[in-house]
Order: structure tokens, then C-alpha cells, then sequence
């Protein structure tokens, strides 16, 4: 009867669950040269993960469809440089100083249990459905075989250009995905630059992030036609209009009534994916420091003016469009980002 008290089993007991099992080796040298010209360290690691406790199936005649379990292993192997030096002479009146820090990483999902069902969850769910021998933040696609001359994408099912939009997300052969690569940068890091001269200081940061992929943003027909839905129309003026437009364009053409599963492939398909690669300044400072002479009756030893400059736009970018791959669902609005500036005063009480 409709309305009537149900309960449910949220997690159900497991006597087999079992504790993680989590191995870390790593090896690592500091150095400093003679006056401390140059300084740093180095880090090698391997970090091995087994019997991760994650969610898993189980036949639904028990009664629930999921329950907690040892189910899954993962292998991460990285590099950590940290390098400092001194310019100029530490001890003369102009001070240049420089630190570099950068990061390698790299992960494997070796062992998990949980097989789905169909090859869309890979894809629209990833980061809670990973697959063996791919990194945990692997990006998958659906093949792309261009638009046809009606303005319709096309993809591929059993090795054939097809248009059938639901066998294509309902396969479960692997095979038939694109592996894109990494969302998560496998190689990134800072380079902190510092000059000063008489109470001035001048101090910049780039930042640098390498090897990883972003999936941009398009036109969503679902989206536009969805009374209230506040989306963007980028694309829009790229999309499919007449014959021989394919020749030119991957925007599709604009049906009504919106096929869903004709736009879920279009977004989710291997033409949207791009390279994230980008270096940027991060950051950028400059102040002056007053000192204070003793014999005077200000209460402060020291008085420092600043300003403080951040979030800039990338200064370059690996993929050929130019989008910022930090901006929520890049691509989807081509803007970039509000130059933050900020003043301020510090002092300190003698």
C-alpha cells in the first residue's frame, strides 16, 4: 500500500571483510653544496594497496544489491625533486633565490572485483568504477566516426560506423572504449622565484601541470531544450546546419524532439577530450619593507607594505583551443579566470 513504512538494510554485515593492506617503500637522498648554493632532496616511492574496501555486488535474490567488501588493489610509483639556490650571494645587497619543486606520479588499479554492466558506466562514472590495469582517474570515450550527411554523430558498434546510440552505450566489450589517458596531472610543479633589493621584494611562482586530459564542454541539446535549465549554448554557432557542413564541423545538427542518447554520445565521445597540459603564474608579490631605528618613538621595528596578485590565466596551454583546464567543466564557457589583487600592511612591535 502506498504511503506505508519500509525499511531498509544500509549496510549489511560482511564476515569476510577484512583489514587494509597498505605497502610503502621508498628511498631518498638531501644534498647541499658548498655555501649553500644549491640544496634539495630527492624522493623515490612505491605505494602498494591491497584488500581496498569499496562497494561491490551481489546477486539481488539476497535480498540487497550491494554490500561492503575487500575489493579492490592499486599500485602508485612516484618522484618528488625539491631543489633550492641561491642566484647571487646570499650576503650581498641584490638576493636572487629560486625553488623547484617537482612532482612524478603515476598509478595502476590492479584488482577490482566489481564489473559493470555496460561500457556508459565507465565513462559517465569512472571515479567510482575503475578499471584493472588503468590509472583510478582514467578518462574513457565512445569512438568517434564523424557527423553524417544529415548532421548526425557517429560512433562505432562490433568495428562498424553505426548510429544506433544505444547498442553503443549498452556494449560491454572494453574494446569498442577510447582510453583518453590521466584527468589527473602525472607530472606537475611550482618553479618560486624571490629577488630583493633594499627593503624591496620582488617574488613570482609559475606553475606547470603535464600529461593529462579534460573532457570539454559542447553543446547539450538536452540541456538547452529543458525549460529552466541554465546551461550554456557554447558551439552553438559551430553545429551542423546544412549539407556538407560535416566536411567542416563536429557539432551536431539540431533534432526536436531531443534524442537523449544521441546527445549523450556527442558529449561523452572521444572529439570533446583535450590535453591539459598548462603553465601558468601562479602568483605574483611585491613589497617594501620599513625599518624602524631604534632611537625613534615608533612603536613598530618593522612595517611591510605589499601587494599580492593570483589566479591568472594560463600563459600556455597544450590544448590548440586555448582553454583553462582549472575552470569548472572547461570548455563549456571560454572565459578565463578574474585576476585576484590584493593590498595589505604587516608590522611588527618592537
Amino acid at each position: 500500500q502506498y504511503g506505508m513504512i519500509t525499511q531498509q538494510i544500509v549496510n549489511p554485515p560482511n564476515p569476510s571483510l577484512s583489514w587494509e593492506k597498505v605497502r610503502v617503500a621508498n628511498i631518498g637522498i638531501d644534498f647541499t653544496s658548498k655555501n649553500d648554493i644549491l640544496s634539495g632532496s630527492i624522493d623515490l616511492y612505491r605505494k602498494k594497496g591491497e584488500n581496498l574496501i569499496g562497494n561491490s555486488a551481489i546477486a539481488g535474490q539476497t535480498g540487497i544489491i550491494q554490500f561492503t567488501g575487500n575489493v579492490a588493489g592499486i599500485v602508485t610509483r612516484g618522484l618528488d625533486i625539491d631543489l633550492k639556490a641561491n642566484i647571487l650571494d646570499p650576503r650581498s645587497k641584490l638576493q636572487w633565490s629560486s625553488a623547484l619543486l617537482m612532482s612524478f606520479v603515476k598509478d595502476i588499479v590492479t584488482d577490482y572485483k566489481v564489473k559493470l554492466q555496460s561500457n556508459s558506466a565507465y565513462i559517465i562514472s569512472n571515479w567510482s568504477n575503475p578499471l584493472e590495469g588503468r590509472p583510478y582517474s582514467a578518462l574513457f570515450s565512445y569512438r568517434w566516426a564523424g557527423l553524417d550527411s544529415l548532421g548526425n554523430p557517429r560512433g562505432m558498434f562490433n568495428s562498424t560506423v553505426s548510429t544506433d546510440y544505444t547498442s553503443i552505450s549498452r556494449s560491454t566489450d572494453i574494446s569498442q572504449l577510447v582510453y583518453n589517458g590521466s584527468t589527473v596531472p602525472t607530472m606537475f610543479g611550482s618553479l618560486m622565484n624571490t629577488v630583493s633589493y633594499a627593503g624591496f621584494t620582488l617574488s613570482f611562482n609559475f606553475a606547470f601541470k603535464f600529461n593529462y586530459v579534460f573532457r570539454r564542454g559542447s553543446l547539450d541539446y538536452t540541456k538547452l531544450t529543458t525549460i529552466g535549465y541554465n546551461t550554456n549554448v557554447a558551439d552553438y554557432e559551430r553545429r551542423w546546419m546544412n549539407k556538407g557542413d560535416e566536411k567542416y564541423t563536429n557539432v551536431p545538427s539540431f533534432v526536436y524532439p531531443v534524442n537523449s542518447n544521441r546527445n549523450a554520445f556527442y558529449t561523452s565521445s572521444e572529439i570533446l577530450v583535450e590535453r591539459g597540459d598548462n603553465i601558468r603564474l601562479q602568483d605574483l608579490q611585491v613589497s617594501y619593507t620599513f625599518m624602524s631605528k631604534k632611537a625613534t618613538g615608533n612603536p613598530f621595528s618593522s612595517l611591510r607594505v605589499y601587494s599580492y596578485l593570483s589566479n591568472f590565466s594560463p600563459l600556455w596551454t597544450k590544448n590548440n583551443l586555448g582553454l583553462d583546464p582549472d575552470l569548472v567543466n572547461a570548455g563549456s564557457y571560454r572565459l578565463k579566470n578574474p585576476i585576484q589583487f590584493t593590498v595589505g600592511i604587516t608590522t611588527t612591535l618592537k
